[in-house]
């Protein structure tokens, strides 16, 4: 399955994935130049899955190259800073590409970044909630640096790949699944659309 994350330069995409891929938090900053990619296997229940995460470049001087690799895609992770507005504004951009450059069924998930650095939060969990609410996608609030949900956000990814690919799925199924501490903290603001 082909797993696209996107959102502005400096949102926290590529601390995302490594986090996700290596179990690592990796200080320094490297821009990505068009699209990075991935691979990492998981396992759904009884079903093995190899993943492809692709890293999109979110400067503005890359974003018609990087939409190039939407086509094909089976899952979008849309990523914004919780401690920069502006990438919060700019989700609205990239959900927009996704509707034009990716494909109807494309499983679509709202990530919001950095959570750990609470002081400097400007977007909170209700603010994010809300907004996948009305846009009818999950959301799922991480921390690269910590750890917290990251590996949570891509199971939710690859378990909707698993169900769609084998016929159906359902959030609230997927959500009683959870530890008891991740259902009380974010159930209402995780939610699912088929574009």
């Amino acid at each position: 399955f082909l797993c696209v994350v996107v959102g502005d330069a400096h949102s926290g995409k590529t601390s995302l994935l490594n986090r996700y891929v290596t179990s690592n938090f990796v200080e320094e900053y490297h821009f990505t130049i068009g699209v990075d990619f991935v691979c990492k296997n998981a396992q759904i229940g009884s079903q093995a899955m190899a993943l492809q995460l692709w890293d999109a470049a979110g400067q503005e001087r890359f974003r018609l190259l990087a939409v190039e690799f939407f086509r094909g895609a089976d899952a979008f992770v849309v990523v914004y800073d919780s401690t920069d507005r502006e990438t919060f504004r700019n989700v609205s951009f990239w959900l927009s590409q996704v509707k034009v450059h990716g494909s109807p069924n494309a499983i679509v998930v709202l990530v919001a970044t950095k959570c750990d650095l609470a002081s400097r939060k400007v977007v909170d969990a209700e603010e994010g909630s809300g907004f996948a609410s009305a846009n009818g996608i999950l959301f799922v609030e991480t921390s690269a640096r910590s750890g917290y949900n990251v590996d949570y956000a891509f199971e939710i990814v690859s378990q909707a790949l698993v169900q769609a690919w084998r016929g159906g799925f359902s959030v609230e199924d997927r959500l009683d699944d959870r530890p008891a501490h991740l259902r009380q903290s974010s159930r209402s603001g995780l939610w699912w659309r088929w574009y």
